[in-house]
């Protein structure tokens, strides 16, 4: 900066010092308002991925036999690079603080699990069905993925592991949170779009009572 002095004995800038403040000031106005559209776009990732319609999604889980399913409609977004392609439906209970939910966990798994569960993809015609799959385990045999029949019966469960970064980025789950998943469908590669999910309890699941089982819709964790 330049500046000479005046009669008074002050201080006053010179033009050539004038246009250069003048040029600082225009550069950091233009830097301001370039930084502006990806704090928008920032602002909007973190709103989206907690919103309550886009998968991973929870919702309270009934454990009483149902007399009407359990509806959920939602969003279907790519899979992250963390997760798989398969999405599972299936229940979750925390375990963070009582170890206890995951022994009633695998006790719903051991003892029978009974439901009725459908998902269906919105087109431009209307609902369509989506193919869901099951994990049938038979003793002395690898376990192997078969479809659940049109109806949507399941007489099983299994333990299963879910994209646990996902959950996260939605403040679905904290870090130091430990869950356990009881999955009853698979859907393999869902495209993205408007989905919904029934499931229907036909036997009661009063272990769970006491731990606040949920209702769990999630891309499975890739393997690593």
């Amino acid at each position: 900066m330049h500046c000479t002095g005046d009669l008074d004995g002050g201080l006053k800038m010179t033009p050539h010092g004038m246009r250069r403040i003048c040029m600082l000031a225009a550069l950091l106005v233009l830097l301001a308002t370039a930084c502006r559209p990806d704090a928008a776009r920032d602002e909007g990732s973190i709103a989206e991925a907690h919103r309550p319609d886009l998968v991973p999604l929870v919702r309270a889980m009934p454990t009483s036999s149902m007399d009407a399913p359990l509806t959920v409609e939602f969003d279907v977004a790519a899979p992250s690079k963390n997760s798989s392609p398969t999405l599972m439906i299936g229940i979750r209970v925390d375990r963070t603080d009582n170890t206890a939910a995951f022994w009633a966990l695998a006790d719903v798994r051991a003892s029978g699990f009974q439901a009725k569960v459908s998902m269906q993809r919105l087109e431009s015609s209307g609902w369509k069905d989506v193919p869901l799959l099951r994990l049938e385990s038979i003793i002395g045999e690898p376990a192997r993925a078969i479809p659940i029949p049109a109806d949507g019966r399941v007489t099983n469960a299994w333990l299963d592991d879910v994209d646990v970064l996902a959950l996260q980025n939605a403040g679905l789950e904290r870090p130091d949170d430990n869950y356990a998943q009881l999955a009853f469908a698979w859907a393999r590669n869902p495209s993205p779009g408007r989905y919904r999910v029934e499931v229907q309890l036909h036997s009661p699941l009063p272990q769970l009572e006491p731990y606040q089982p949920e209702l769990l819709v999630a891309y499975l964790r890739r393997p690593k």
